[in-house]
This record gives structure tokens, C-alpha cells and sequence, in this order.
């Protein structure tokens, strides 16, 4: 599991994680290279974590910078899996 800080504000209610998760899954959604590989998103109070299974690592990290960009983001906890999504 990693960790990473981001530079965001912290979220405050539902409605808040709700919107930020939304926000940060339809960054990936729009992202050419993430669109094949469905990555699940969750928000609690500016924390939004990333679980799915990509094929290589800079795919990983790529997720995670583009989750890190999203208004609002203070840590990403990255459970994102790399090797063979049908494993």
C-alpha cells in the first residue's frame, strides 16, 4: 500500500467524498490508456482510494498522480494491482 500527499482541501461530508470521488473517477474514465483497465474509486474526507489491476507499473503511478491532481485531494492510498486482470 502507498501513500501520497497531496496539496488539496479536506472534504467535509458525503456529499463532498461523493463529488470527489465522481471527480477523480471520470479523470481516469477520460484518460485514453486508464479507459480499458476499470479502476474503483473512494473518498472519505479529502483521502480517495484507488483499487483495480493494470498492466505495468507506470500505468500505477500514472493513476495515482492523475487522482492527486483532482481539486480536493489530500492523500491517495494506491491499492492499485499490476499483472494480468483476468488472474
Amino acid at each position: 500500500m502507498a501513500t501520497f500527499r497531496g496539496g488539496g482541501e479536506p472534504q467535509l461530508g458525503r456529499d463532498d467524498d461523493a463529488r470527489l470521488a465522481r471527480d477523480v473517477r471520470r479523470m481516469l474514465e477520460d484518460n485514453l490508456e486508464l479507459q480499458m483497465h476499470p479502476i474503483e474509486v473512494s473518498a472519505c474526507e479529502g483521502v480517495v482510494e484507488l483499487r483495480g489491476t493494470v498492466p505495468d507499473a507506470e500505468l500505477r503511478q500514472f493513476a495515482e498522480q492523475l487522482a492527486l491532481a483532482a481539486e480536493g485531494v489530500r492523500v491517495v492510498i494506491n491499492r492499485i494491482n499490476v499483472g494480468d486482470q483476468r488472474a
